[in-house]
């Protein structure tokens, strides 16, 4: 099985149950099946307790990049809240904690949780960028999916690295990626995220 991502309120374990969520009475975790969608059961992850960013505002970046695995030319996305979002500061204890103002734009990597409205706008606009089983990271993320093969497409295959499709050395890369707005409050668990994205001026824009 997968290693643990769920952390399931006793009022809610029907429901999780239903939704294929699975209990392992001698380890006594709850644990996801291989072959099990797991999208419904986002809302339980152990992510969604530690959201280290917010915003109302995103923007989805597109690009076609080729698969690792098949080797065809599929569309992949990322996510890249703007100038003004938050960003948490943990303190030594959690009544600490503080949320500063980002004066950059912040590309998000290894997500681990998102907000349901901006889930909402994935389903519909980037279908290819879902939850799925990291084994390098051995937890579950957003990420891209090749929509050819179906094979996962890791952030670092397609966004960390400088010169990746999503991360451009230059301005022709970065003229090659779309950014479509939308104005959407949500809160955000991811793994990294840069501060400031690699010639975003140049990227072209449209308005949801």
């Amino acid at each position: 099985m997968y290693p643990i991502e769920l952390t399931v309120p006793k009022s809610e374990r029907e429901m999780a149950t239903r939704l294929g969520a699975r209990w392992n009475e001698k380890y006594e975790v709850w644990y996801v099946p291989r072959t099990l969608d797991v999208a419904p059961l986002s809302r339980w992850f152990t992510a969604r307790d530690n959201p280290n960013l917010r915003s109302r505002r995103a923007w989805l970046a597109r690009v076609m990049g080729s698969c690792l695995y098949c080797a065809e030319n599929v569309p992949l996305y990322g996510l890249i809240l703007p100038a003004g979002h938050q960003v948490l500061c943990p303190g030594d204890e959690s009544a600490e904690d503080a949320w500063d103002i980002a004066a950059e734009p912040s590309q998000l990597y290894e997500v681990g949780y998102l907000g349901a409205s901006l889930q909402a706008v994935l389903q519909v606009h980037a279908p290819t960028f879902r939850v799925g089983y990291s084994a390098f990271l051995e937890r579950f993320c957003w990420m891209n999916h090749c929509s050819h093969c179906r094979e996962l497409i890791e952030d670092d295959n397609c966004a960390m690295e400088f010169g990746s499709p999503l991360n451009p050395l230059d301005e022709s890369m970065a003229e090659a990626i779309l950014l479509k707005e939308f104005q959407v409050e949500f809160e955000v668990s991811c793994g990294s995220y840069s501060c400031g994205v690699q010639l975003i001026e140049a990227m072209a824009r449209l308005h949801a």
